[in-house]
């Protein structure tokens, strides 16, 4: 991933937070320990780009978006939406951000639906390390983001 790509994809992840989220995002200056579980989400897209996007956080900030999201403290247990779906949608919403600062806002995209998943201890740590993953502080937590992606070949006449 080169630089431009991780500048856009943290400007476009600083104001999703701060809009959707209602939360601040800043550069990770820092490994610190955060405790599991941890949740990773993945959509994918097509369009004039095709790839997928991925989204790395602790489930306490999952919850916390949740709360934040839904106006709900985060001991409620009467809900019935998960902190992995507030994941999902957050990773949703950044990803139609994100084709549409790349792309402007004529091309179409088909976007699939983000799903999440715990992860453990390794992947987690394999996540950390991968250079292809934006590190940002969310409110105080690690948020990991990755977005691959290739342009559409046109075929030849």
């Amino acid at each position: 991933m080169n630089q431009t790509d991780k500048e856009l994809i943290k400007k476009v992840l600083t104001d999703v937070a701060k809009e959707f989220a209602f939360m601040f995002a800043d550069d990770w200056s820092e490994q610190q320990d955060v405790d599991p579980p941890y949740i990773r989400a993945e959509m994918s897209f097509s369009g004039p780009y095709t790839g997928k996007a991925i989204m790395a956080t602790p489930e306490d900030l999952c919850k916390e978006m949740m709360s934040n999201v839904l106006g709900i403290d985060e001991e409620e247990t009467d809900i019935e939406v998960e902190p992995k779906d507030a994941l999902c949608e957050f990773l949703n919403i950044f990803c139609g951000n994100f084709l549409t600062s790349l792309a402007g806002t004529e091309p179409v995209f088909e976007l699939q639906p983000p799903s999440a998943d715990e992860i453990n201890d390794e992947q987690w740590e394999k996540i950390k390390q991968d250079a292809n993953f934006v590190k940002l502080n969310l409110d105080d937590y690690p948020v990991y983001i990755s977005v691959e992606y290739e342009k559409e070949q046109k075929d030849a006449v």
